[in-house]
């Protein structure tokens, strides 16, 4: 179903309550990518990387895809040296990167459906960090590499900074999805933010209208199974489902999922989902989540797939149980959560 909602000042987005997002970050041609989206019933979230891509890109995307009713959100991203995506260390620039944005829809894509907020650790050190847990880091050194540069005064900060846009970009009609770490949803049970302080992600209690944790299977698997007693050990659609339930039950109609990766294309690339094992995760999520607060990553990587269309097609909700490798990483996520306190 789509829906063309009258907002301020001036914005008509495009909006489908029956369509899944995809990620465009890396794709080569954005014309080809609007035209995939529309064929294969795919809203988009477009990367906006500051001193990286002209605002042509924008504008000429969001022309394009508006002419095949295709909804947009805007993707702002900072440079490398400033962190990539937003987080504690960079909250001002990054607000002044989407404000630019934002001012630019507003005369030339006013189909733009909102902004997404794409909360992560700066580049830099979720590399560090992820060479850790793949040196076989035990918990204490990956709690000791998280905790070293807790500032809680600079997350306070930023999290003012992130509530101011995300109340400025409400004002003006637009709406705003956060996606961030997964690991955020495992810091929601003891009513900290331990985790959050720690990967700089502040992200609890800003008004987000929509809030998603990167449940990617195919990363869990090449990146954290090292961490797990028996790294062998296979997440499953189990994986999704743990944690589609705790983002329902947390934040209702408001949660999301992000899931993939879809292929071998991306920073930190690893290899993607089956077209089979996508499905199973497409339909564990919206077993608790609303299909348009679904976005796979990524789009590019689904040219990878021998049927892209299939690879995302909407199948009958299926909330597999949770497995025992996807039980151990939580419990993990947890203890690493719980160390600061002891």
């Amino acid at each position: 179903m789509i829906q063309l909602l009258a907002c301020t000042p001036g914005f008509e987005p495009i909006r489908h309550e029956d369509r899944y997002s995809a990620w465009v970050e890396f794709h080569p041609d954005l014309d080809d990518a609007v035209l995939d989206a529309a064929a294969w019933g795919l809203d988009l979230n477009l990367a906006m990387q500051k001193g990286e891509h002209d605002l042509d890109r924008f504008t000429s995307t969001c022309a394009l895809a508006a002419e095949h009713e295709v909804g947009l959100k805007v993707w702002p991203l900072l440079p490398e040296e400033d962190g990539y995506w937003p987080n504690q260390g960079n909250a001002p620039a990054f607000a002044a990167w989407t404000r630019e944005l934002v001012a630019v829809a507003a005369e030339d894509c006013q189909t733009l459906d909102g902004v997404v907020i794409d909360m992560e650790m700066p580049i830099e050190r979720a590399e560090e960090l992820e060479q850790l847990v793949a040196e076989g880091a035990d918990e204490l050194a990956v709690a000791s590499f998280l905790v070293e540069t807790i500032d809680e005064e600079g997350f306070a900060t930023a999290k003012e900074d992130y509530r101011a846009l995300v109340d400025e970009l409400r004002e003006q009609g637009l709406r705003t999805h956060l996606t961030t770490l997964p690991m955020l949803a495992d810091d929601l049970h003891d009513g900290d933010e331990t985790l959050a302080l720690a990967l700089w992600t502040p992200v609890m209690d800003v008004g987000w209208d929509i809030v998603s944790v990167q449940v990617y299977r195919s990363f869990f698997q090449t990146t954290l199974a090292s961490a797990l007693e028996d790294p062998e050990q296979q997440f499953t659609a189990g994986l999704v489902t743990s944690y589609a339930d705790d983002m329902f039950e947390h934040f209702g109609d408001r949660a999301g999922l992000d899931l993939g990766t879809t292929g071998a294309v991306g920073i930190g690339v690893h290899d993607g989902l089956s077209t089979e094992e996508l499905q199973e995760d497409l339909a564990a999520a919206t077993a608790f989540v609303a299909a348009d607060h679904v976005a796979i990553y990524s789009l590019e990587g689904l040219d990878e797939h021998a049927d892209p269309g299939a690879a995302v097609r909407h199948p009958a909700a299926n909330a597999v149980e949770p497995d025992p490798a996807t039980l151990e990483i939580r419990e993990l996520f947890a203890t690493l959560d719980a160390l600061r306190d002891d």
